[in-house]
């Protein structure tokens, strides 16, 4: 089992991309949602949500610790698709369409009222592809 490192990542949520008018967040300003992250333990923030149409585009701060287990920690959403820009740090991404006990999340689940809407959470995934980053990378 690999171990992975702390990452902080500036997450793309994105729903299907069209058209989408121009939207500035500072580096200020996601450092800030980087700090609150780090100080309140919370993973995930929502920093802009834009409705472009019949489509919404998510941009989140996402703050992850190490694991030292991945058992129960698997996500898959049903509407959004995840882009992750690497600040700072490294870790571990292991991807896989083939979950273990998938579990579908509740609507009153946090994740699925404020950051990335329905879907499934799963203890773990069968035939996984490896993906390791680090600062700079976009995965």
């Amino acid at each position: 089992m690999r171990t992975l490192v702390p990452v902080l990542a500036v997450v793309l949520f994105s729903f299907v991309l069209g058209r989408l008018s121009a939207q500035y967040v500072s580096a200020e300003e996601i450092e800030e949602y980087a700090e609150l992250g780090r100080t309140s333990g919370l993973v995930d923030q929502q920093v802009r949500s834009l409705n472009v149409g019949k489509t919404n585009v998510q941009i989140a701060v996402a703050h992850r610790g190490q694991l030292n287990e991945r058992r129960g920690r698997v996500a898959e959403h049903d509407l959004v698709t995840e882009v992750y820009y690497v600040l700072s740090g490294g870790g571990t991404v292991l991807t896989s369409p083939d979950l273990v006990n998938k579990q579908r999340r509740p609507p009153d689940n946090r994740a699925v009222m404020f950051l990335n809407g329905p879907g499934n959470n799963a203890e773990d995934v069968r035939k996984g592809v490896i993906n390791e980053l680090k600062a700079g990378d976009i995965f």
